[in-house]
Formats: structure tokens, sequence, C-alpha cells
């Protein structure tokens, strides 16, 4: 006869809970429909850890503007004229509320120049957004000779190459720019030689 004993050892979590301390804009007030959503929070969130929900659906880009602080961009724009509701599965849940105002020049607080910030930006990079978010979606990627995995909380895209390496480097970076992103200097990428 066998007996086995099962030893089970949990560590603490000695981390704070996630909270979100403040948001812009805050909860029912008036939003620019082209300008993004950020959440601020009490400590720098791990990645995964927290997701988002959106009322009605919009699709948005997710990126930490700092190591305390998630940015959601539209992907054009927000429509305007309507109560959005983002809701985030921190425990408890958080949400927030807010209108987005109409698409006027004459609109109280529209920023024209922010209107057209947002117009050149997407002009000039737009597509590599869109292929940047596509990248992320798929991640981790495997390719002969590197593997691209990706930080939530850093905005980074960490690139492991295998031996050659300049010649794998080589090999990512004609394949970064066949998916879209031309312009690598307003992405954080990092490189690791894998042995």
């Amino acid at each position: 006869m066998c007996v086995g004993i099962a030893l089970f050892v949990f560590q603490k979590n000695t981390s704070p809970s996630l909270i979100i301390v403040n948001t812009s804009p805050t909860s029912s007030t008036a939003h620019n429909p082209f300008s993004p959503v950020v959440f601020y929070f009490n400590r720098p969130p791990t990645e995964n850890e927290v997701v988002f929900s959106i009322k009605p659906r919009t699709e948005v880009i997710i990126t930490a503007s700092s190591s305390s602080s998630i940015v959601l961009s539209p992907k054009t724009m927000f429509q305007p004229s309507v109560t959005y509701q983002i809701t985030a599965n921190t425990i408890p849940p958080f949400s927030l509320q807010f209108e987005t105002e109409q698409a006027e020049n004459n609109t109280p607080g529209w920023n024209e120049l922010n209107s057209a910030a947002h117009q050149q930006y997407m002009q000039m990079y737009g597509s590599q957004d869109e292929a940047l978010a596509d990248i992320r979606t798929n991640i981790p990627i495997k390719q002969p000779g590197f593997e691209i995995s990706y930080s939530y909380k850093n905005n980074t895209y960490t690139v492991s190459l295998l031996a050659p390496y300049e010649s794998n480097k080589s090999a990512f970076l004609a394949w970064i720019k066949q998916k879209g992103v031309s312009n690598l200097n307003t992405v954080r990428i990092i490189y690791v030689n894998k042995q």
C-alpha cells in the first residue's frame, strides 16, 4: 500500500491591490472624440493584469504611457455625441462614463489644434499603428531566426535573435517593414542574443 503526501506552499502576494486613482477624462465630463482615455493606477500594472471593456464597442490601441498609466487610443475616433462606458476588471471593478463632444469646430471645448494634430499623426503613422496592433495580437511570434514578445507595461517589443545575430536582425527588420512598420524610430525594440 502506498501513501502519498502532497505539500502545497502558497507564496503571499505582497503587491498592493491594483486601484485606479484617476482618469482623463474624469467621469461625467465631455471628451474630445479624437483624444485618448488615460487610466492612472496606484502602482504599475503587470502584463495582462487589467482588462478593459468598452460600450458601445470601439476599437482602441492600448499602450502604457508611463509605469503607472495605461492609454486607450481610438483607432480612428470615438463617435461624437455618444455616452461611453469603459469598465476595468480591477477589484472591485472600476467604471468610467463620459460623453463625447460633437465634431464641429464651434462646439464649446473643441480643440481644433488637437484635431489637426491627430489627422497629421494618422497620415504619418496611422497604418503603422494598425500594423503594430496586428503584431501585438499575434504575440508571441516565432519566425526562423528570431522570436518577438511584447510588454504592455513598458510598451516595448523584445526580439530574441538566434545566431547568426546580424543576419537574423536584418531578417527581422525586413519582416517588420513588410508588415507595414516603416518608421522604427517611434517603436521601442530591445534585441536579445539567444545562446
